[in-house]
């Protein structure tokens, strides 16, 4: 398997923020099949070490998420980014990302990466956006892929990859059976 569905938590909305997880899985959008996975958590001030800054309005809706959202964070054990970032680099390489939003989940991971001298374990052609998928599904076939059944807990970087997986797979079966 090549696609890797990616999913961070961080502490803001763009490049330059801290990952505070990283959450992975590699999976078939043809078939829904998944494979290897990758999860692991970040402390805050290993982030802030290598420059990546925090955001005050994250901060603000983290406190007003739920307390096991929260919890992945504060009960976790959590690892220096760099240890985080190099295994996942081995994780990663040369593979086609999947992230929530084209300028989110990848676009963050490869300026975190970039903090600590790594390049991005891809080819930029390779980047692929779940939310085009959501949005070319809902505009063809009228259905919300969001609103699928959701496993694990949300704001848990490998659960929300997984179910981002789910969608893209679902995603491609409905368009194949629309022609």
């Amino acid at each position: 398997m090549k696609d890797l569905s990616i999913d961070l938590e961080t502490m803001g909305t763009k490049a330059g923020c801290p990952v505070m997880s990283i959450g992975a899985v590699y999976f078939d959008p043809l078939t829904g099949e998944t494979g290897a996975e990758f999860y692991m958590t970040i402390s805050l001030e290993s982030c802030m070490e290598v420059g990546l800054i925090p955001e005050a309005d994250t901060i603000m809706w983290w406190m007003q998420q739920s307390d096991e959202a929260r919890g992945e964070f504060v009960r976790k054990i959590k690892h220096p980014i760099r240890k985080v970032l190099n295994e996942f680099f081995e994780f990663a390489k040369g593979s086609r990302p999947w992230g929530n939003g084209a300028t989110f989940d990848v676009s963050i991971l490869e300026h975190a990466l970039g903090a600590i001298g790594r390049p991005a374990p891809w080819k930029f052609w390779e980047i692929r956006d779940v939310r085009t998928v959501v949005d070319l599904v809902m505009r063809v076939e009228s259905v919300d892929l969001r609103s699928s059944i959701f496993e694990g807990e949300k704001h848990n970087a490998l659960d929300d990859a997984k179910h981002q997986a789910k969608m893209v797979s679902r995603g491609f079966r409905l368009l194949k059976d629309a022609q």
